[in-house]
């Protein structure tokens, strides 16, 4: 073996092992076509290096020539592989012009091997050539002339890895970078070797040829390259099972529908989901084609768009990772329809190929329905532009120079013009010259978003000069793109007048609202103001803008706001006015107004119920007057009873007394005569102690009845008070009393027994309300009463002293204080109580020119408050009357009408020496004293007779003499009418029943005071004792 030979064994054994693992892989695999054709490849170099190997071995030029047109065979299939392989490699579709070049190049190669003349080889033209070799060494060889053949066939290959470089160029320059990269360096290195071998084959170069050093580099470059991107697909083979689960979880949790399908439009694959948009469930819907679940009509546009793109993949144009997008009509399985949008593109395989489509459904239903009622909305506004007849709406381009596009029927009319004349001319024509210059200079600052609104003056054909509003707007796409600007013109001529009506209208709306005494509202469905009138205002004490957007909650309580909403809530469902006439307002200052409100549906255009209006009238006054009036007629009513009550009280006291009165002269003439060591004087005394309780009943029932007043003396109300409540206090220890008098309190004129009456009576109902014990508060005070705050209790203003008595019991109810004051009414068990106690505290304190009230609720006690006139005078007690006999012997005249006690009282009055002339008239009593009047020294009258009253005879008897000495005597108190007598000059009074001891001292009392003034004449006798 020649050793030159032994380096190109080595490199086709390397390319052939390479080759076959290629081959190897590929099979594995069954992907990467270049794998397959770069085996191929490998396989024809490794040929072509072995021919080499046999060339360099060659004995003789004959054998040599076999050699070398098997290398020429070989590079012919060498070129139609390496072809194959560059264009699996940058994914070259064209066929065709594939096929013509193998043929070519096979016929080539087989006309190389085949024919034996200078066409291909010419031995008849054999050189001898030397090259030297690298360390020394060097070669000889024999070399035929090339024919044009093999020159042809040479070129082309070079030609072809030639074009074959300039396309990796491309390929590394539109960024495919990695892949180009191994095809320069492979197609480079080859390009280079041909060069070289070409030159040499030319005798151009000293050289040798280097054709299958050449192939051994190209498939090491190559080889690692392919190992490479080998890797890299391993790697992303395990990318992509992982993505592949990623994917197989979205699509079984997507809403919308994941599918494939192969290229005949039947489903390979489909995510659950699909059973939720047309209720398929999966194992029935991969049985369906697109036919079975497709409108006719989407059916026909979908198969439109396969064949569509089936001609551009047929005509190379297709993208490789085209989507389309289109909207479709599905078929459910229950026969409804849903509208879809569905993104398919088409799935290749490694070598590009088409293998079928994946795409993903949507459902956009609701979309479709929000389009189609942007369609109807658009017709809508359409129709409206149309049908405007009082508005002009012009639209424009955006040219410098506005031209007209559209011109509805309402800018007809206000114009003038046909639609026709208009569109496509100057829009300046419709404008005056100063105002459009003006417009079309906003138009050009203002932003695309932006509009403009001004008073212009239009041009119109027939009207002239036209007073108009306009406004313009910009006009967009639906991809928000402005494309031109639209003008809304109003007649301002019209508006002015609808305006000035409105106006007019408004006004006079404003000033009868304004000019109301009640308080006009509007509220919002929310119970917000919107609008009121100034007596709102005044009502509720707000400022304008602090009442505007107010809440009723603001000004009403929880209850009353509560009972607003029923009543509005009613308006609102019924339709049907109504009024609440006990309603509460709460003003700013915190005060309430009572007022009647009236409440009505608003409505707007449209019939809609927007809120509610009425009237709100004060009524404070008019209920509190009203409120008034009742509590005087309540007074009234209650002071009718008491007066009738003490009238019969008054009259039942008085035959009382003169029974007492009759019982108590007996009783007296009979202790005159008794010994008080005799048996029956006790009895006596025991009769005169039952008179005494008899005469402190009728005291109360005096006490009771209206004026039934006994004297009165200036009196310190601390001390008296102080006196009841120590006398209560050591009958109930359980019951605590608290004091807190005023030092500087005012004297007050009463009758001390009758306010003690009225203090007992105030703690025995305090007692019986806190059964448990408690506390009694007492307080007194000086106050002064204006004429408002007594006028309704017929008394008057000026200085009182207040008396307070509190308690910690019960309590009342509002109607039990109502009628607490009435005779005979009571809360308690008729064993422990009357009813009188209250009722005659009442009529006491009205005697004495008082008032009483009361306070109290249910569990929280009671405070009963009593106001008497403060007096001027000092405080004095009365003095206690010495029980000794006085006795007399004047003459007496004695006038009653009750003859027992005319009796009774004369025989009295003559124990105590005096001289008795009866009357038991008034008429008589007068003409006994006009016949002797110098010999009756003093007259005792009754007070009630009838014919002549008390008050007559004494006026009588003073007619007679001015001076005349009367005892009044009456089974009364002293009350209005007695009053006047002694006011007149009346010399005392003694009220029955009374005993011999006060009548004597009475008697005396007046005679002694006459002889003080007037003494006797010198040897009068002084009376001698009985």
């Amino acid at each position: 073996m020649n050793p030159i030979s032994i380096p190109a064994v080595i490199l086709g054994s390397i390319t052939l092992s390479v080759g076959v693992y290629l081959l190897f892989i590929y099979d594995r695999w069954r992907q990467r076509r270049e794998l397959l054709s770069f085996a191929l490849t490998c396989l024809v170099a490794a040929l072509y290096d072995f021919f080499c190997a046999g060339l360099y071995n060659a004995r003789s030029p004959v054998d040599g020539i076999v050699w070398q047109r098997l290398q020429l065979f070989s590079l012919g299939f060498f070129g139609i592989a390496f072809i194959t392989f560059m264009a699996d490699y940058v994914r070259i579709r064209s066929r065709k012009a594939l096929s013509v070049l193998y043929i070519c190049l096979a016929a080539s190669s087989f006309l190389i091997l085949l024919t034996d003349n200078s066409f291909t080889l010419s031995l008849s033209r054999l050189s001898i050539k030397h090259r030297a070799l690298p360390f020394g060494l060097g070669v000889t060889y024999y070399e035929a002339a090339l024919g044009p053949m093999v020159i042809a066939l040479s070129a082309f290959v070079l030609a072809v890895i030639a074009y074959t470089f300039v396309r990796a160029i491309m390929m590394y320059r539109s960024g495919k970078r990695t892949k180009a990269k191994p095809l320069l360096w492979t197609v480079g290195v080859l390009l280079a070797v041909l060069v070289n071998d070409c030159l040499v084959s030319m005798n151009l170069w000293q050289g040798i040829y280097l054709f299958e050093y050449g192939f051994m580099g190209m498939v090491s470059l190559m080889a690692f390259s392919l190992a490479a991107e080998l890797g890299n697909t391993g790697r992303m083979r395990a990318s992509l099972k992982e993505s592949e689960a990623r994917y197989q979880l979205l699509a079984q949790n997507s809403r919308d529908v994941i599918w494939t399908s192969d290229l005949s439009m039947r489903f390979t694959y489909c995510s659950p989901s699909v059973e939720h948009l047309l209720g398929y469930p999966l194992d029935e819907f991969w049985r369906k084609n697109l036919r079975d679940v497709l409108t006719p009509g989407s059916y026909k546009n979908v198969m439109a768009l396969y064949h569509e793109e089936a001609l551009k993949e047929m005509g190379g144009t297709s993208l490789e990772n085209r989507t389309r997008n289109v909207e479709i009509e599905y078929v459910k399985k229950d026969g409804a329809t849903v509208w879809t949008e569905v993104n398919v593109a088409l799935m290749r395989d490694s070598d590009g190929r088409p293998t079928g489509f994946v795409g993903l459904t949507r459902d956009i239903s609701a979309r479709k329905k929000v389009e189609e009622c942007l369609r109807k909305s658009e017709a809508h506004l359409r129709s409206v532009f149309d049908a405007a007849q009082n508005v002009g709406f012009v639209t424009m381009d955006l040219s410098p120079d506005p031209l007209v596009t559209d011109f509805s029927p309402g800018a007809q009319r206000l114009f003038g013009y046909r639609r026709e004349e208009v569109i496509g001319r100057r829009a300046a024509m419709l404008h005056m010259p100063e105002d459009w210059e003006a417009v079309k200079g906003e138009m050009e600052l203002l932003n695309s978003d932006d509009g403009i609104c001004r008073e212009v003056t239009l041009l119109a054909r027939s009207r002239g000069r036209v007073p108009a509003l306009v406004t313009i707007h910009p006009l967009k796409d639906a991809e928000g793109k402005l494309e031109g600007r639209l003008e809304v013109s109003i007649d301002m001529a019209q508006l002015k007048a609808a305006e000035s009506a409105l106006l007019d209208s408004e006004e006079k709306y404003r000033s009868i609202l304004e000019g109301m005494e009640e308080g006009y509202y509007e509220v919002d469905v929310a119970g917000n103001f919107t609008f009121f009138n100034s007596a709102m205002m005044e009502i509720l004490g707000y400022s304008r803008e602090e009442l505007k957007g107010m809440n009723n909650r603001t000004y009403t309580s929880l209850e009353t706001s509560r009972r607003l909403f029923e009543v509005f809530n009613k308006v609102y469902r019924t339709g049907e006015p109504a009024q609440i006439n006990d309603y509460d307002l709460i003003r700013k200052d915190g005060t309430l107004r009572r007022v009647e409100l009236s409440a009505s549906l608003m409505k707007n255009g449209l019939g809609k119920a927007v809120g509610i209006r009425g009237i709100i009238r004060d009524v404070s006054e008019k209920m509190a007057a009203e409120e008034e009036r009742n509590k005087l007629a309540m007074r009234h009513e209650q002071a009718q009873k008491m007066e009738a009550l003490g009238t019969l009280a008054g009259g039942i006291a008085h035959d009382f007394n003169n029974l007492l009165m009759g019982i108590q002269g007996n009783t007296s003439l009979m202790l005159l005569k008794a010994q008080p060591n005799l048996p029956h004087y006790e009895r006596l005394k025991n009769i005169e102690e039952y008179i005494r309780a008899g005469d402190a009943l009728t005291k109360q029932l005096l006490g009771f009845a209206r004026g039934g007043q006994f004297e009165v003396k200036p009196t310190n109300i601390n001390e008296l008070l102080e006196k009841c409540a120590a006398m209560f206090g050591r009958t109930r220890k359980e019951i605590r009393v608290h004091r807190k008098f005023a030092a500087d309190a005012s004297t007050v004129d009463v009758d001390h027994g009758q306010m003690e009456q009225v203090f007992l009576n105030l703690f025995v109902n305090a007692d019986q309300a806190m059964p448990g014990g408690g506390d009694i508060f007492l307080a007194t005070e000086n106050i002064s009463l204006s004429r408002e705050r007594v006028s309704h209790h017929g008394l008057a203003p000026g200085r009182y002293v207040k008396i307070s008595v509190t308690d910690t019991g019960c309590g009342m109810e509002e109607a039990t204080m109502r009628r607490v004051f009435d005779p005979f009414f009571t809360t308690k068990d008729r064993a422990r109580g009357t009813g009188l106690g209250l009722a005659t505290v009442y009529g006491i304190i009205k005697g004495h020119l008082g008032m009483v009230n009361v306070y109290s609720k249910e569990g929280q006690g009671s405070t009963f408050s009593i106001y008497l006139p403060a007096s001027d005078r000092e405080a004095a007690w009365e003095e206690t009357v010495s029980p000794e006999l006085v006795t007399g012997d004047e003459t007496i005249l004695l006038v009653d009408d009750e003859e027992s006690i005319l009796e009774t009282n004369a025989d009295l009055l003559r124990a105590l020496g005096y001289t008795v002339l009866p009357a038991q008239s008034g008429r008589e009593a007068v003409e006994i004293y006009r016949d002797n009047k110098d010999g009756i020294k003093l007259v005792i009258l009754d007070m009630v007779m009838p014919e002549m009253s008390g008050a007559d005879v004494y006026a009588g008897l003073r007619e007679i003499n001015h001076d005349v000495l009367v005892l009044l005597c009456s089974g009364y108190a002293i009350n209005s009418l007695a009053g006047r007598i002694m006011d007149a000059g009346c010399n005392g009074f003694l009220q029955k029943p009374f005993t011999i001891e006060q009548i004597s001292q009475s008697i005396r009392a007046i005679l002694d005071s006459e002889c003080r003034e007037n003494p006797p004449e010198p040897g009068r006798n002084e009376p001698a004792p009985p």
